[in-house]
């Protein structure tokens, strides 16, 4: 039987070391493939085709221009519906709902507010309450604003006691003593007619204790319509009987009254006749 003898190849170290390598990168190389993941050109084998290891970087560059376009966009609208919302037609205020208003008419408060043709933006309440508390006729007012252009004003407006006269010029007078201008013909009126040289004018204020003394003479004689005013004299009005009374402003109207009543029936009884009779002091009375 023929004898095996054993054939021994003379591998140098570096060459073995080499394969271990080469066989070692083609295992990662398969590994890599098989899961489907880029591998580096280092280890690629120099076929001429060059592969890109970049992808996900170039995608997420190309991304970001329309994530900046979202934004701008968004901005823009949001600009756009702040000009809508400050010069749109639909926030304008046109007109405005007026209600307590009866000396005044509409179009004088609505030309008073200044809001016409405004936007409701730029619309103030309290500026526009000043402005119709400055007229004469106005006691006191509220504005209320409501989306998109509802404009609302409420007015109360000072009530007529009495028609003040100076010189010449008729005003009402309220119990208050503001003046305002005269807009019809009261139904019970009593007419104070200022004797002083004073020029008056609406939004002026007066005495209000003339006021109030002479509505309650009239009261209490109910036929004494027309009452004169001083600031040195006090109050003057004239009887049926033809005699001048003279009263101080502020007085105790009850008291005077009645005075004036004991004065008329002692005057007749003496026989006496008298063109004035003062009752502007408390404890006596004249006459002349």
């Amino acid at each position: 039987m023929p004898a095996y003898k054993a054939f021994q190849h003379d591998v140098s170290p570096a060459l073995e070391r080499r394969a271990q390598r080469r066989t070692a990168g083609e295992r990662g190389r398969r590994s890599r493939e098989r899961l489907g993941k880029p591998y580096n050109t280092a280890t690629a084998p120099a076929t001429g085709v060059r592969i890109d290891a970049r992808p996900a970087a170039r995608a997420r560059h190309a991304g970001m221009p329309a994530s900046k376009l979202g934004a701008i966009a968004v901005a823009l609208l949001l600009v756009a519906g702040l000009i809508y919302a400050f010069v749109g037609p639909d926030w304008f205020v046109w007109d405005a709902e007026i209600l307590g208003a009866r000396w005044l008419t509409d179009e004088e408060v609505f030309q008073t507010a200044g809001i016409g043709d405004m936007s409701i933006f730029f619309v103030e309440p309290g500026r526009i309450v000043q402005s119709l508390e400055r007229l004469p006729t106005v006691e006191r007012a509220r504005v209320i604003c409501r989306l998109p252009n509802r404009v609302q004003i409420y007015l109360v407006e000072r009530r007529p006691a009495a028609i003040w006269q100076n010189q010449g010029i008729q005003y009402w007078t309220d119990h208050s003593g503001h003046l305002f201008p005269r807009a019809a013909d009261m139904e019970d009126q009593v007419v104070i007619v200022e004797q002083d040289n004073v020029g008056r004018q609406a939004g002026d204020v007066i005495d209000k204790t003339a006021v109030a003394t002479s509505l309650g003479i009239h009261r209490l004689l109910p036929d004494v319509r027309i009452f004169g005013y001083s600031g040195a004299e006090g109050i003057s009005f004239d009887l049926s009987t033809g005699q001048r009374v003279l009263v101080p402003a502020g007085a105790d109207v009850r008291r005077s009254v009645a005075a004036l009543s004991a004065m008329q029936e002692h005057l007749k009884g003496t026989g006496t006749e008298a063109s004035i009779i003062d009752l502007r002091y408390e404890t006596r009375a004249f006459w002349r």
